[in-house]
């Protein structure tokens, strides 16, 4: 996107006469600074980008996972909670049990994020980057496959 060679650049802004090895190496050392700057600047692009591009949605927070985290395998996936033991109501009186639909039901977790054991060392950052862009109000759960 901003690919920019500096040393061709300065080589062919300098003058035929003075496009020498001991011109060149010279001036080099004046663009060293500016490579540096632009390295950084393309470094802080890049970061802004992926910032831009995470929300809370369940798609992009395991794309950003696997982004930073699992770059090749893309392991690591996100799911909906789903609590295994079902909620029932049992009323003496009509002595029958009621279960609750899985909607009325209360879990304490909304999500799980199955993660490999390999990154199991990573899991601090893993949970600042799900705190940092999931919703408030859903809380999830990090399960190791």
């Amino acid at each position: 996107m901003y690919s920019i060679d500096y040393i061709l650049l300065l080589t062919q802004m300098l003058p035929i006469r003075w496009r020498n090895a001991v011109n060149i190496a010279f001036l080099k050392v004046f663009i060293n600074q500016i490579v540096k700057l632009h390295t950084r600047f393309i470094l802080f692009t890049e970061d802004v980008l992926f910032r831009l591009r995470m929300n809370p949605q369940t798609i992009n927070l395991r794309w950003g996972l696997n982004l930073k985290f699992d770059y090749l395998l893309k392991r690591i996936t996100i799911e909906d909670y789903t609590n295994q033991e079902p909620i029932f109501v049992f009323k003496e009186s009509e002595n029958n049990t009621i279960y609750l639909p899985t909607f009325l039901a209360s879990s304490t977790y909304d999500f799980v994020v199955k993660i490999p054991q390999s990154l199991q060392a990573q899991e601090v950052a893993i949970r600042l980057l799900l705190d940092k862009y999931r919703l408030l109000t859903k809380n999830y759960i990090i399960q190791y496959i």
